[in-house]
């Protein structure tokens, strides 16, 4: 049971940072050398280690990598953690995924009000539009009783 249990772990992981990373489950364990797939094996390797555990040899048979690659990413962390915001961002999205944490973020906050700005912006643009068709509406009404009488 400990090991499906492990195995169902792996599996969450590697969804979210799958999903966070906008990478497919085997871009993960390919041999692509790409910045966004090497930060998603990174942002892995270093998830299993803080939230289960793992050990170096296990990370890296899950990567099809040796363990020193493990241990090259575990060191390369905190320098990007504490340099790249970027790569911050997308770590700490992935954590709080992963333990069931909130989501929103200072990003998600300034996205969310240029959101609510653009949607302003669209719903007064469809107010005037309606205005518009309400008054041709009358102008067209009035036409038609003239025509009638």
């Amino acid at each position: 049971m400990e090991n499906r249990s492990r195995e169902q772990k792996v599996a969450d992981i590697t969804k979210i940072v799958c999903e966070t990373m906008h990478v497919s489950s085997d871009e993960l364990v390919s041999i692509k050398r790409e910045r966004h797939m090497v930060d998603a094996r990174r942002i892995f390797v270093n998830m299993l280690i803080e939230e289960e555990k793992f050990t170096y040899s296990h990370m890296a048979k899950l990567l099809n990598r040796n363990h020193a690659t493990a241990i090259h990413y575990k060191r390369s962390h905190s320098g990007l953690y504490t340099g790249d915001e970027d790569y911050r961002y997308k770590y700490d999205r992935c954590m709080k995924k992963y333990r069931g944490e909130n989501m929103a973020t200072i990003n998600d906050l300034i996205n969310s009000k240029k959101d609510t700005k653009k949607l302003e912006e669209k719903v007064s643009h469809l107010e005037e539009v309606i205005k518009d068709l309400k008054y041709q509406n009358l102008k067209l009404e009035n036409k038609i009783r003239m025509k009638h009488y």
